[in-house]
């Protein structure tokens, strides 16, 4: 189906390169340099480091100069921080692949961190932070993660408070960068219309001179919350909420009856949540199940926008489907959503910008690059008596946490 292509170069970095038949390619060097691997007192500062990357080099010597060489030449371009990794992608066509590879090595060792850059940015981030705090349909999920995971390095929100945003000094961002941002810590994906040679070779020219030394992280401990419910009271039309608990890690052989189990419940249209809460009774717009996962563990959570009134009858069905789904679930059910998320994936990987991400994403999170074909297998060969004993193994009452933003002084599980 593809080919992947992948070297290591001397001074650690890992490149991995799939070629795909599109009239675009996409460059994207991602960085184990998340949340999770700040310091207590950096909270917010992965996210914030990502942005001074746009704020200038000695080569490109401020934002707007940064700027108008990606949109002369009509390139989609952006950045995101995670708990385990930044990412900084560009996708343009074959012609300006060099360009794309110095680019993204200037921004990333080279950015000048200027305190005045440093300072802007400050106020950018705090509207970034106010603009959230008005999206209860995402805040909540930063609420739900604080709950299961914990108030620690693995459980805390990505872009920090106004107060840890307001108290950074260039020094901080300083000795993150010469912690975490070193070549082997690191791993560049291209997708697209090339050929390996060339990307090797210009992996070598533009990322190959850089020496920056790198420790191994250690994993984060995290413990849940004792309370089970958390609500952040608000005069909002619609409670937002999220019914789940605490999962296994990315490398547990688990994951894959969970894919299933997850996609029978709240994927599509056609899922038992949808069908339940909202085609049937019209309790809420949004409704989904969804699965997230660290080295250190993971979270599934059951995420729905609901009329205020309704939320406990809604949690009620909720939690009703998750105990009763061990027993109830059919071989009809499990086959279609074996095909769906067949049929889901290899949609998404059409796009050359996801199929870099793909690569590269999974060698930095799993050690090694997961291929696409790899990932259809393990999906096929899994059983249903393997869907049904996880959901009785992890569908518990006295498991399950919820997180709630709406005009509520109490709520049940």
């Amino acid at each position: 189906m593809f080919d992947y292509h992948q070297k290591t170069l001397e001074n650690g970095l890992r490149v991995v390169f799939v070629p795909m038949d599109v009239t675009s390619l996409v460059v994207d060097l991602l960085v184990g340099a998340g949340g999770k691997y700040e310091k207590e007192d950096e909270h917010g500062l992965a996210h914030f480091f990502e942005h001074m990357a746009f704020k200038g080099t000695e080569k490109r010597p401020d934002p707007l100069t940064l700027a108008k060489e990606l949109d002369k030449i009509g390139a989609n371009y952006n950045a995101f921080t995670s708990k385990d990794r930044i990412s900084y992608w560009i996708k343009s066509t074959p012609e300006h692949m060099e360009f794309m590879f110095d680019y993204i090595s200037d921004i990333v060792f080279n950015a000048k961190l200027a305190g005045k850059e440093i300072e802007r940015e400050k106020g950018v981030i705090i509207e970034e932070i106010n603009m959230y705090e008005d999206t209860p349909k995402r805040k909540v999920g930063d609420i739900f993660k604080e709950l299961v995971l914990g108030d620690n390095l693995l459980g805390r929100n990505g872009l920090g408070t106004k107060e840890s945003v307001s108290s950074f000094s260039r020094g901080n961002f300083v000795d993150y960068k010469k912690r975490l941002f070193s070549p082997s810590n690191m791993v560049l994906a291209i997708a697209g219309n090339s050929n390996k040679t060339k990307v090797f070779d210009l992996s070598e020219k533009w990322f190959g001179d850089y020496q920056l030394k790198f420790e191994q992280l250690d994993a984060i401990d995290w413990k849940s919350k004792s309370n089970k419910v958390v609500i952040d009271k608000k005069s909002t039309e619609q409670t937002h909420l999220i019914l789940g608990r605490s999962i296994f890690g990315s490398k547990d052989k688990r994951r894959w009856p969970m894919t299933i189990l997850k996609t029978v419940l709240g994927t599509g249209m056609s899922s038992r949540l949808w069908n339940e809460i909202r085609e049937k009774r019209g309790l809420a717009y949004y409704v989904y199940a969804t699965v997230g996962y660290y080295l250190e563990g993971g979270l599934f959570g059951v995420g729905a926008g609901l009329r205020n009134n309704s939320v406990n009858e809604a949690v009620e069905i909720i939690k009703a489907e998750l105990l009763n789904i061990g027993k109830t679930i059919t071989e009809e059910e499990f086959n279609d959503a074996k095909e769906g998320i067949r049929g889901r994936l290899l949609l998404s990987v059409e796009s050359s910008g996801n199929l870099a991400g793909w690569a590269g994403g999974t060698w930095i999170g799993e050690g090694k690059v997961r291929t696409v074909e790899e990932t259809l297998d393990k999906i096929e060969s899994v059983k249903i008596d393997q869907v049904k004993t996880l959901a009785e193994e992890l569908f518990q009452p006295e498991e399950l946490y919820l997180a709630a933003i709406g005009p509520h002084k109490q709520l049940r599980i």
